[in-house]
Order: C-alpha cells, then sequence, then structure tokens
C-alpha cells in the first residue's frame, strides 16, 4: 500500500545488489512527501496508472476494482508492455527490483511476465498510512475512506499471492531494528532464490535508515474496526517468522468497496460544481471595454 515503508524496503534491496535503475531512471525525491526518494520507475509507474484509468480507476479511484474484471486485451497488453520495460532493465547476472504500490493491484499480469519472482510485503500500521496520505494530500480523503482503501490494496495483494511464498517486513521493526531487519530482509531474499546479491553489508545499509522517518501519529479518531484490526494483526504475525512464508488463510473482511465510492461520488459532485460554477461565471462575466 502507499506509505507503507516500501521506499525505504525498495533502497535496501537496492543496496544488497538489485538493479532498479540509474538515476535518471528512477522517480526523483520529493522534499516534503518522500525526501530520501521513491526508489520507483516513472515508466512503470505510468503504464500501471494508464492501464487502471482506461478501464475507469485509478491509484485511489478503486470502488469495485477486481483486475479479473478488466478485458482480457488490455491485461494482455500491458503485460506486453511490461516484458518490454524489462528487457531494457536487464543486467547480466544482476537481479532486478520492482517497486510501485500499484502492483498489489496488477500482480497477476506481472506474474505472467515473471520467471521466478521474489515477493517482498511490507506492512505498516494502517492507521499511520491513513494519516501519512492526509499529510501528503491535504484535504483530499477521509480516515475512513484511506482506510478503506487500505483493505482494498491489502486484499487484492493476498488474492495474488495466495499460495506462494512471500517475506513480509515491518516498517516499525525496520527503524527500530535496522541491523537485525536488514539481516532477515537479505536473508528472505536468498531464501526466496534471488542471486548474485552483495554481502550482507549491515552498516552500510543501518546508515541509509533514519529512524525519525516514521513520523505519522496514528489519529485519535482513527477506528479500524473488528474485521481490519484482524487483518493488520495477521500482517504483523507473519513479519514475525524467520524467514518467507506460504500465504494461506488470509482473513476474509466484508467489502470496502461501499465507503470507496462514497467519497469518490462525493469528489467527482465537487469537481463538477467547481466545474459548472467557474463556466457560469465566464458566461456571466462583464465583456472587456472596447480596446482592452
Amino acid at each position: 500500500m502507499h506509505r507503507s515503508g516500501t521506499s525505504v524496503v525498495a533502497r535496501a534491496v537496492n543496496l544488497m545488489g538489485a538493479w532498479l535503475g540509474d538515476e535518471r531512471e528512477v522517480m526523483q525525491p520529493h522534499p516534503d512527501i518522500n525526501p530520501t526518494g521513491y526508489w520507483e520507475r516513472p515508466d512503470i509507474v505510468i503504464e500501471h496508472e494508464q492501464f487502471l484509468q482506461r478501464s475507469g480507476f485509478a491509484w485511489g479511484t478503486l470502488a469495485n476494482f477486481a483486475l479479473d474484471r478488466i478485458a482480457e486485451d488490455q491485461r494482455n497488453a500491458l503485460a506486453t508492455t511490461l516484458r518490454g520495460i524489462l528487457a531494457r532493465m536487464a543486467r547480466p547476472g544482476v537481479p532486478l527490483a520492482i517497486k510501485d504500490p500499484r502492483l498489489c493491484l496488477v500482480l497477476p499480469i506481472w506474474r505472467r511476465v515473471l520467471a521466478a519472482p521474489a515477493h517482498v510485503f511490507v506492512v505498516r500500521e494502517p492507521r499511520k498510512i491513513a494519516t501519512s496520505l492526509m499529510a501528503a494530500f491535504p484535504d483530499s480523503f477521509t480516515t475512513d475512506f484511506l482506510l478503506a482503501l487500505w483493505q482494498k490494496y491489502t486484499e487484492a495483494a493476498l488474492a495474488g499471492l495466495t499460495g506462494q511464498r512471500v517475506l513480509f517486513v515491518s516498517y516499525a521493526r525496520l527503524l527500530a531494528d535496522p541491523l537485525g531487519e536488514h539481516e532477515r530482509l537479505w536473508r528472505g531474499l536468498n531464501a526466496l532464490g534471488i542471486e548474485h546479491l552483495a554481502p550482507f553489508d549491515g552498516a552500510r545499509l543501518r546508515n541509509e535508515i533514519d529512524g525519525g522517518l516514521d513520523r505519522s501519529a496514528a489519529s485519535a479518531h482513527a477506528q479500524l474496526g473488528a474485521e481490519r484490526h484482524h487483518l493488520a494483526q495477521w500482517l504483523e504475525l507473519q513479519c514475525e517468522a524467520a524467514g518467507p512464508v506460504v500465504v494461506t488463510q488470509a482473513p476474509t473482511l466484508s467489502p470496502a468497496d461501499a465507503v470507496l465510492r462514497e467519497l469518490e461520488r462525493v469528489r467527482g459532485a465537487c469537481m463538477r460544481n467547481g466545474w459548472n460554477m467557474a463556466v457560469q461565471n465566464k458566461a456571466t462575466a462583464p465583456l472587456p471595454a472596447a480596446g482592452a
């Protein structure tokens, strides 16, 4: 999910020897939102987002989204495009790393184009995710909406990972115990079959992590509810494993689509009202004086 700590983990994997791209190929840091870098490729992010938009969705507009409802020709087209990007990224003997929260939504398509992917799932307390997103996009969302969005991303990801070996990484533990969690990440990638990683260098990796990155305190009014609390606990439990685990029997929740759709309708209405008001104001504005 967005704002889960995926950037920190992607950078750690990069420092272990995985190739994300050179400086020209990765998204540049944002001084306020992601000052230490996103560590994702704009070409992949753009393809993911355009794929969603062609079916009426976007990263934050996902009510009633299901990958299997999107036309097969569109899914095939995305797979073809991704193969081309991977071919351009390829480095002999070097593992590749792909990071974009939208992977939660389109993972089955990636699994068609990758021979033996190693899956790393980053876990963060969902109420902190909501707080972080609200800080990044002021006056754009509600807490309830963002918790529903977290549920949507998480359920889509777990559905795509069912039966697969996955390394779950806790963002909180990564900040609290950088050395220990980095070593667990390194060993987990090896256990998942990733070869040619650089030898474990705890000091270098630890220096990359700022323990103050977790600045988002959960809002006092944020309520997960019993089902989401159970899902969050289940995810944290997977992070306690020594290494990768097979994803089975993930919690089943009541659908989040109704909550997502509610705010999507309100936002859409506000945009339409703003557009109509702008058109009306333009139509009733006095004409400029002659020669003006």
